[in-house]
């Protein structure tokens, strides 16, 4: 019975560290950072652009409101502005997103926007601005654009009542 029970609690350690690997698919209602693969850029606001930045800012720019959506997709709030993450740039409506776990890169995503029918990619130049989202036809071109995205919950110092703000007006 000893050794059965090891073998038990070896078999559940080792699915646990196999389920923590996998991508986390953003879920609605929470709140997340999203960085980028291989660069680690987080996607953020800055003076009403939509940016990416290779150090956290301080003012919760970073955190994105993930937002159902018709048919299963998702829309992403910026938690300070209220503006939704768009192609090029920031967005006053919301902008549908499919999330699927990267079939490359173990604890990533990728998003594909119907609107354009295409995924959607981040520029590996930190401080890109405008044209730091942008649609690809093909998953990645590893040397501009990356198309693979790290979902993190984010709960430090969030207001329950401004993510459910957001819920309740989209």
């Amino acid at each position: 019975m000893k050794n059965f029970t090891k073998r038990v609690l070896l078999i559940l350690v080792l699915a646990a560290a196999n389920l923590a690997a996998l991508a986390a698919l953003p879920v609605p209602g929470k709140a997340y950072k999203i960085t980028t693969r291989s660069t680690n850029f987080y996607i953020t606001e800055n003076k009403s652009n939509l940016t990416t930045t290779a150090t956290k800012p301080t003012d919760k720019s970073y955190v994105w409101v993930c937002v159902p959506r018709p048919g299963g997709k998702f829309a992403f709030v910026n938690y300070v502005t209220g503006k939704y993450l768009g192609w090029r740039g920031l967005q006053t409506t919301a902008f549908d997103y499919t999330i699927a776990e990267s079939s490359t890169y173990s604890g990533y995503c990728t998003m594909w926007s119907d609107a354009q029918n295409r995924y959607v990619w981040a520029s590996t130049t930190a401080g890109s601005n405008t044209s730091a989202f942008n649609y690809g036809t093909v998953v990645s071109q590893e040397a501009t654009w990356i198309s693979e995205f790290l979902f993190e919950e984010e709960t430090t110092g969030l207001a329950a009542g401004t993510i459910n703000k957001y819920l309740v007006n989209d």
